[in-house]
Order: C-alpha cells, then sequence, then structure tokens
C-alpha cells in the first residue's frame, strides 16, 4: 500500500484499522480467549505504543489515546462471552463424572 496524502484515503484507512482491530478484540472476548485483564493489557500495550512512537504535542496521538480509553472501556463493560465460566455447581458436577451429571441436570 502506497503511502497517501489525501486526508479522505488516510481518514478511511485509519477507520479500518480502528474498526478491524476493535471487533477483533471484542471478538476474542466474546470467544473467551481474552478475559477482561487480557482486554486491559491490550489496549495498555496499544497506548503505550502511541505514547512511545508519536509525540506527546502531536494531536493526533492525543486523540488515539483517547480513543484507545474509550474503546478498552467499552469492551470491558459490554462485550459479554459467548460462554461464560461454569459456575461453582457445574464445576462441581463435572467432577462427579458423567453418570451423575446425566441424572442430576435438567
Amino acid at each position: 500500500m502506497a503511502f497517501t496524502s489525501d486526508p479522505v484515503e488516510t481518514r478511511g484507512i485509519a477507520i479500518a484499522g480502528m474498526s478491524l482491530g476493535y471487533a477483533l478484540v471484542g471478538i476474542l472476548k466474546r470467544t473467551g480467549a481474552l478475559d477482561p485483564e487480557a482486554i486491559e493489557d491490550t489496549f495498555e500495550a496499544a497506548l503505550s505504543s502511541v505514547e512511545n512512537a508519536l509525540s506527546p504535542d502531536d494531536r493526533s496521538a492525543a486523540l488515539a489515546r483517547q480513543l484507545l480509553d474509550l474503546m478498552g472501556e467499552r469492551l470491558a463493560m459490554h462485550v459479554k462471552p459467548l460462554n461464560p465460566p461454569p459456575t461453582t455447581d457445574e464445576r462441581e458436577l463435572e467432577s462427579l463424572g458423567p453418570t451423575v451429571r446425566r441424572f442430576t441436570r435438567r
């Protein structure tokens, strides 16, 4: 991909990258591949990358930091895992074996 000075193209590329990254982290959380701490670590790493790569006076970097904070907060609060971890009762049943599980589940 060639670098562009066209603001519309640059904005489109940035929006596509941001949307893809946000969707990917959301899907990983939903499938249980990322727990809330891993999501926080992911956004902290992205934030650190922005802070290390760009000048603190760069207005784009300031906006990127705000967006990363907002996206991390929203994912942590609103995206629920598809398969929540088993409750204590379910774990106890699992430890009893298949015969007991078959007769005790509704």
